[in-house]
């Protein structure tokens, strides 16, 4: 149901880098998934590199946190978000950059970092709320890659219409960043030739790594600790345990290893999700893997000194952090030829490489590990430490912290616009009365499923558009806007057409924001299905009198439409005629419900009555001045709690 018409457009009307200032450095954190992906070690490791040379900023959104909070840890401002929108926060940028805005102001000197994707959503809205600030995308994954596996030279070749219109949409979401990093020179070479992206926009900046010298720790002791015979030869897993990184194949090849080599021994380090589906691929070798899931740091680099041999088989890789830190410890590594490993390991310098092969059929791929995982064993223990100190020599070339800074501050050089520099306009952080409660509503609204006026969405929009003007905030004018579209096209055909939460409240509301001049419009078209759904009632059949549900609310509405489409007809004859015999005939009503007949006679008779449109009217703040952070509508809810000069005390 249209009840607003395509053509009807609503809008509101409210050190290291070569510059005299210090950069801004704002990162875009995803906390539910970074905390278990590599992702969330590449933020450690970019905070880390670049706190002392720039002022650095974490965007932790979906995070262990029930409101927003602002503090500082070691030397990083975070500013953290609680999970809103069922924590799909990429699709749903418009609650959190409305904060957003309130706490970083536009400049010159602001660079936006963005981990996850896809963000074109969240792109483009930077793009239109900080014109100066700089956007770097940084790919950690690709669309295309799960689908067939990693396989860069089936994508060159595919006419796969799924397969291209992914690649179509992160090449769109390429083209809107400033600069793309590259965590390895595989990807850098795809975009290039298959994105068509232009060279000078990408840059290759290798993840950095920070060694923790003080988790190191002897072979002997760690497998003491870890109670490992000092005869078993140990591979390390480490890892999400998905089939894309190789976790089955692992255990299929682990299984045939065992009857080659009995004092093998695995170890997987990583959250188990599927252990039903591992255990039928390695039923004879079960009792030598040890399922270790996710560990601390401390027991991590144990684990490291433990091991024998790492292993990186994934089907695709950006970087591989593991493979990263197993060099780092001296390991040599059985790693796949895949995309971005291969980038990381040569085979007989620090690796044995396991070809993939056929990726559609995984016993070819198994065998090849089997084999792989057999020629690391039978390595003499010279060889096998020399290829774990080619590890760690090219970890301290090419994977540390400061070659990791070196290559950011390089990047920030070149696409950061001196000149713009010096013409930032200097603006002052707004002072925001009870801002918690604003953030609170900014953040949750879009989860509430009542569009009405009283405790829904109509009327918080019509309180933050009030609330806008009154401060004169451009962000909650903004985000007010956004909410009203999102209002008017979720209503339906089933929905009452009562006032509190039906289609009289939201015909009132549009009105309000319209004779206020919120929006621009012309009522009677944008309010049509409205009308016609409200003229399919019978007045004279309702028995209800009080504004919420009654006959006083529906005329409340007619009211205000008609006086604001005065010849114009808005409603039928026989309607307004009905409702004409109600006002006339109906005995023993409220002052409220005699104000609004009084007001509804008067314009049947071509006069211009006063019409109250304020909200103050349907703001009723509870007893005791005490409300719930659950509720953030108009009539009881901290959305009309922001129009009342009042405090108010506040329980959860």
């Amino acid at each position: 149901m249209a009840f607003i018409k395509s053509e009807q457009k609503l809008f509101f009307n409210v050190s290291h880098f070569n510059s005299r200032e210090l950069k801004n450095i704002y990162i875009f954190d995803e906390h539910g998934s970074s905390t278990q992906n590599g992702i969330g070690t590449y933020i450690r490791a970019l905070t880390s590199c670049l706190k002392n040379v720039a002022n650095v900023f974490v965007l932790s959104f979906n995070d262990s946190v029930s409101f927003f909070t602002k503090e500082t840890i070691d030397g990083i401002c975070l500013y953290r978000f609680p999970l809103y929108c069922n924590g799909s926060f990429l699709n749903n940028t418009e609650p959190g950059l409305a904060a957003v805005r309130f706490e970083i102001i536009d400049s010159a000197n602001n660079i936006f970092i963005i981990n996850h994707f896809v963000c074109t959503r969240l792109l483009l809205n930077l793009r239109r709320f900080y014109p100066l600030s700089k956007q770097v995308f940084v790919i950690h994954d690709q669309l295309w890659t799960e689908t067939i596996c990693g396989d860069e030279t089936l994508l060159k070749e595919t006419t796969n219409p799924t397969i291209r219109q992914l690649v179509e949409i992160e090449r769109e979401m390429y083209a809107l960043a400033d600069a793309i990093v590259c965590l390895n020179k595989n990807t850098r070479t795809l975009l290039h030739e298959e994105y068509k992206i232009p060279p000078e926009k990408v840059f290759f900046i290798p993840s950095g790594l920070k060694y923790e010298e003080k988790f190191r720790t002897t072979r002997a002791l760690a497998r003491e600790k870890l109670h490992i015979d000092s005869t078993d030869q140990l591979f390390l897993y480490v890892g999400r345990t998905t089939k894309f990184k190789g976790i089955h194949n692992t255990l299929a090849a682990f299984e045939k290893l065992v009857t080659i080599y009995p004092k093998a021994r695995l170890a997987v380090l990583g959250q188990i999700y599927t252990l039903e589906e591992f255990t039928p691929l390695c039923p004879n070798s079960i009792s030598r893997i040890i399922f270790a899931g996710q560990v601390s740091m401390d027991k991590l680099y144990e684990w490291y000194a433990a091991a024998d041999f790492g292993l990186l088989v994934s089907y695709y890789e950006q970087c591989g952090y593991a493979g990263v830190e197993m060099m780092a410890n001296s390991l040599p590594v059985v790693a796949s030829d895949a995309l971005g490993v291969r980038c990381l390991f040569r085979h007989g310098y620090n690796a044995f490489i396991a070809p993939i092969g056929d990726r559609t059929n995984p016993e070819i791929t198994r065998n090849n590990l089997t084999a792989a995982m057999v020629h690391a064993i039978e390595t003499d223990s010279i060889k096998r430490g020399q290829m774990g100190a080619n590890g760690l020599k090219l970890f301290k070339k090419k994977y540390t912290i400061e070659q990791m800074r070196n290559g950011y501050a390089q990047m920030f050089n070149i696409i950061c616009d001196k000149n713009k520099e010096r013409d930032t306009e200097k603006h002052i952080k707004p002072n925001i009365p009870n801002k918690e409660r604003l953030y609170h509503i900014l953040l949750h609204c879009c989860e509430i499923t009542d569009n009405g006026l009283y405790e829904g969405k109509m009327g918080i929009v019509l309180a933050l558009a009030t609330y806008a003007r009154q401060m004169k905030f451009k962000a909650i004018e903004d985000f007010a806007c956004y909410l009203l579209q999102r209002t008017l096209h979720s209503l339906h055909k089933n929905m009452p057409s009562i006032f509190a939460d039906g289609l009289c409240g939201m015909g009132w509301g549009i009105e309000y924001l319209v004779q206020n001049g919120f929006i621009h419009g012309d009522t009677k078209d944008i309010c049509e299905e409205i009308d016609k759904k409200i003229t399919e009632l019978s007045p004279l059949r309702i028995t209800d009198l009080s504004r919420e549900s009654g006959i006083e609310g529906l005329l409340m509405y007619v009211n205000a439409h008609m006086a604001n489409n005065r010849n114009k007809n808005v409603f039928s004859t026989s309607f307004l005629s009905e409702l004409q015999t109600v006002a006339l005939n109906t005995q023993k009503t409220s002052s409220s419900l005699n104000k609004q007949k009084d007001i509804f006679l008067s314009l049947r008779n071509g006069e211009s009555p006063f019409i109250d449109m304020s909200l103050q009217q349907f703001i009723d703040p509870p007893k005791g001045n005490v409300i719930n952070w659950n509720n953030l509508g108009l009539h009881k809810g901290l959305a009309g709690l922001l129009l009342q000069p009042q405090r108010f005390v506040i329980t959860h």
